[in-house]
Formats: C-alpha cells, structure tokens, sequence
C-alpha cells in the first residue's frame, strides 16, 4: 500500500458525513484521501473497514463494465499512528 503521508496537502476542503477527508497531491494530480469515521452509538469503534468496503465495490462494480470512481488504499500517518 502507498503511503501518502509524505505528500503535499492541498487548502481544498470537501463535505459529507462519511468521515474526514483531506487533499494531497500525488503524481502531479489532486486526491481525495478519506478517513473512517467514528461509531455514533459506540465512541470506542469506527467504521476502520469503510475504506476497504468502498474500494472493493468500486472494483467489483468495475469489472462488470460500470463507470466508477478510482481508488487506491492507502495509508496516513496523523499523530504518528498509521490511518
């Protein structure tokens, strides 16, 4: 897996409800980086598997001929622990 810490941060800001996001650039283009959320009902979970659910779907959704976003999994260090 890439990790992308080591790139530059972008001032671009996005909306959602689906956890943090943050915008790096990587190979001379602007990414999209998103971090799980927490559980709302339970502050000692998150959802850590949500990234990997959406790459996987995307890729399924992919190969049987659907136009998708591109992704890429990752890591990124934030208080010196990998995300």
């Amino acid at each position: 897996m890439i990790d992308f810490t080591k790139y530059p941060k972008t001032n671009k800001s996005f909306n959602g409800a689906n956890g943090s996001k943050i915008s790096i650039i990587y190979q001379n283009e602007k990414y999209m980086l998103k971090f799980p959320g927490g559980a709302k009902l339970n502050n000692n979970m998150s959802y850590s598997n949500s990234s990997i659910s959406e790459y996987l779907g995307s890729h399924i959704l992919q190969t049987l001929g659907f136009e998708t976003q591109q992704t890429i999994l990752g890591t990124y260090e934030i208080n010196n622990q990998k995300n």
